[in-house]
């Protein structure tokens, strides 16, 4: 009863947090972000008569303060506007786009975790060993090393020299049919519709994006788990249960471990966060058609109901795993108080 209390309350504070989101973000693209939207949907030749009816067509003649006060009433009725780029309107941008990202952004989250949390552990347990010093040197080779970069390097040996893997070109083989849609994800809706070689096919492109995404992933997750499982097997409890005879497998897995994992959940949150808020860079060198190449492209247009929108989901996911974030913690450590 206390756990549910307690999400209904941050359930509430999601309310005020993301209008606070909309009106940073809505004076932040009428002052940061260069150009005139309107530049966009009239040739250079056009009149002055003629960028007015365009302007007054999509509110941008109005007074800033008029403007964002209609974008919140229309925004309280789940109208999150209609995009300058793609003339939709932007929730049915945003709900054709996530599963994309979200296949994406997921399968790297899950390999980041398979790596980094036994890599860690592994470096926590043999300490100072040659496996400590590869987990160090891979943890920081990962997070100083560009993802762009990385991408680059990638698609340079493994297909333009070595041929390994497929070209950058999308989400699926231009050659291929996207398989009969149930979730969205390519390579689930190919297996529930068993169509074998379309499932190759999506996993050979996707296999590149993911594992430089993973790459990234594991390494803050590989650190975090490293520090957890040293202080934990530096503890009192762990000095104790080592004197009573407890076997040293038993102490590790058991004990030290779940303790070790708290952290590790908190940048697991962080890091799966800015993974689903869109890979803008990792998105458009491989000609991804996720999220993250949606809000490129809605700011180098200047399309500001795109960009909000874009935020405004960006904002929700990250308030969204921190809640999850907390429940779990108080599963896993009833002393964690939630009211």
């Amino acid at each position: 009863m206390q756990l549910l209390v307690y999400i209904a309350k941050r359930l509430l504070l999601l309310v005020p947090l993301l209008l606070g989101v909309t009106f940073v973000v809505f004076l932040l693209t009428r002052v940061v972000i260069e150009g005139n939207p309107v530049d966009r949907f009239v040739p250079p030749m056009a009149s002055a008569e003629e960028r007015e009816r365009i302007a007054a067509e999509h509110g941008l003649d109005q007074p800033v303060t008029t403007q964002y006060l209609t974008y919140v009433q229309n925004l309280l009725q789940g109208d999150l506007g209609v995009s300058f780029n793609t003339s939709r309107p932007v929730i049915d941008d945003l709900a054709r786009l996530f599963p994309a990202t979200f296949e994406l952004t997921t399968l790297a989250m899950l390999l980041g975790l398979l790596v980094g949390i036994p890599l860690g552990v592994i470096a926590g347990v043999k300490r100072d060993s040659w496996v400590d010093h590869v987990s160090r040197a891979l943890s920081v080779a990962g997070v100083a090393m560009p993802v762009f970069w990385l991408s680059l390097l990638a698609i340079y040996f493994l297909f333009y020299q070595w041929g390994i893997v497929p070209a950058p070109i999308g989400r699926i083989d231009p050659q291929m049919t996207p398989p009969p849609q149930v979730t969205g994800l390519y390579t689930v809706d190919s297996l529930i519709a068993g169509e074998w070689e379309t499932f190759y096919g999506t996993a050979r492109i996707l296999f590149l994006p993911v594992v430089v995404l993973a790459f990234g992933a594991m390494a803050p997750i590989a650190r975090m788990t490293r520090s957890g499982m040293v202080d934990a097997l530096d503890s009192q409890y762990v000095l104790a249960a080592r004197a009573l005879g407890i076997p040293w497998r038993t102490i590790v897995l058991r004990y030290a471990l779940k303790n070790a994992l708290l952290p590790v959940i908190t940048m697991t949150a962080v890091v799966y966060g800015f993974l689903l808020g869109g890979s803008v860079l990792v998105e458009n060198i491989f000609a991804f058609p996720g999220l993250g190449r949606y809000a490129y492209n809605a700011i180098s247009a200047s399309d500001y109901p795109a960009i909000q929108g874009f935020i405004l989901y960006a904002a929700t996911m990250y308030v969204t795993l921190f809640l999850i974030t907390d429940i779990i913690y108080r599963i896993l450590d009833p002393r964690i108080q939630t009211a």
